[in-house]
């Protein structure tokens, strides 16, 4: 994640320009690689994280007898 971020910010300025197909594997590779980072990161959190709703139901139910 941190390569492709930094590989979005600072592109390597040698190389081929625009209609070039491997401009253009360049940027799609990166940009892809970078989103699915960042909805890995976020599904994850809305996953696995308990939220206060759900400590307030439990709460509510009371100790088990």
């Amino acid at each position: 994640m941190v390569l492709s971020t930094q590989a979005l910010i600072s592109p390597a300025l040698t190389g081929p320009d625009f209609p070039h197909v491997n401009f253009l594997f360049f940027w799609r590779s990166h940009l892809l690689l970078t989103v699915a980072a960042l909805l890995a990161t976020v599904w994850a959190l809305m996953t696995f994280l308990t939220g206060w709703h759900d400590a307030r139901a439990s709460d509510r139910a009371g100790p088990r007898r």
